[in-house]
């Protein structure tokens, strides 16, 4: 007669732990590993206030914008987040003048900062500047509203110049 089989053996049971552990070690990490979002240059303020919530944060690229640094909690960080050309500029007199950078702090001499960008997230304030990147013109204001996004900088000047005039009334 046939012998009925109720169970799995002891071996059996083994295999399927020994399967599911290697599912797990191998699987499950790559799984839970955080990806990083992607970085949109409109998004800087919110970006460099995640580094301190509670501090001052700057951001500063030197060498014609080959190297960008980050400045928070007493440490410095290298960071590749601006690719390609900028140029940054300050409201003056009714029209956009380049920018001029000097940071004693970090850097010894102004001439090779391109771009600084400072954020006091305890304040929620940061500097006020408009910044061509990649064919569009940026308006960081000094308060952690949107940013402004541009197609060119005679209609960020515009903007500007309207606000302005509202704010007179």
């Amino acid at each position: 007669m046939f012998k009925i089989k109720k169970g799995f053996t002891l071996f059996e049971l083994l295999i399927v732990v020994i399967i599911i552990s290697l599912i797990y070690m191998l699987l499950i990490p790559v799984l839970k590993k955080k990806k990083q979002p992607i970085f949109h240059f409109r998004d800087l303020k919110t970006y460099l206030q995640s580094y301190d919530k509670n501090g001052t944060v700057t951001l500063l690229c030197l060498n014609e914008c080959k190297k960008c640094f980050i400045f928070a909690k007493g440490k410095k960080q290298e960071r590749d987040i601006i690719k390609g050309e900028l140029s940054s500029y300050v409201y003056k007199d009714g029209h956009l003048e380049d920018a001029l950078f000097y940071d004693p702090k970090h850097v010894d001499t102004y001439e090779n900062i391109c771009f600084k960008y400072r954020v006091n997230s305890k304040k929620d304030i940061g500097d006020e500047i408009f910044v061509k990147y990649r064919e569009k013109v940026y308006y960081f204001s000094p308060y952690f509203g949107k940013t402004k996004v541009f197609k060119d900088t005679a209609e960020a000047t515009n903007y500007y110049t309207d606000t302005l005039e509202k704010l007179k009334d």
